[in-house]
């Protein structure tokens, strides 16, 4: 078993080697995740093995968000009001080299788990995520997430935040 180390996305990573089947999401880290830190945008966690700290071995991105009752959210989601707060897993990829082991689910559950040491400062109602292909997202509705509209462009879903505590709230 692999042991990895969860740090920040640094100019000490190296992300030119980074490959994970997706073009986009290996594009989007080399040349966009960093920027986006830096601006705030968004938070970017790497895993990088401990033997090798400058490897990136999975990746995700976190930033507060807001979504729109209309969008497609049902009641039980929205409580009634119109906009909710919100957290989105906007990027989470794995590399080809340690797909297969577990590590995705790993990664999603440390994501899930620092939204909600975040979501007890500043609140949100729901995770949500935007799942790049339909595999993707069938991935995370085995994991609990559920799309906003069945049948609907884009594949959005959300997990509630109830929901995600009673998981994961024992950090």
């Amino acid at each position: 078993m692999i042991e990895f180390i969860s740090t920040h996305l640094d100019d000490n990573h190296n992300t030119s080697e980074f490959q994970c089947g997706n073009l986009a999401l290996d594009d989007w880290l080399r040349r966009q995740a960093l920027r986006a830190q830096r601006a705030g945008i968004s938070r970017v966690t790497i895993w990088s093995p401990a033997s090798s700290e400058k490897q990136v071995a999975a990746y995700y991105s976190i930033s507060p968000a807001q979504v729109v009752a209309s969008d497609g959210l049902p009641r039980k989601a929205t409580g009634g009001f119109s906009y909710i707060p919100a957290w989105l897993i906007g990027k989470l990829a794995v590399d080809i080299q340690f797909q297969g082991q577990g590590i995705g689910r790993d990664i999603l559950f440390d994501a899930i788990e620092t939204i909600i040491s975040a979501a007890r400062i500043g609140g949100g109602r729901v995770i949500i995520v935007d799942p790049i292909d339909e595999r993707a997202a069938r991935w995370y509705q085995q994991l609990g997430f559920s799309p906003f509209s069945l049948g609907e462009e884009p594949r959005r879903q959300f997990l509630l935040m109830t929901k995600a505590e009673a998981s994961f709230g024992g950090i």
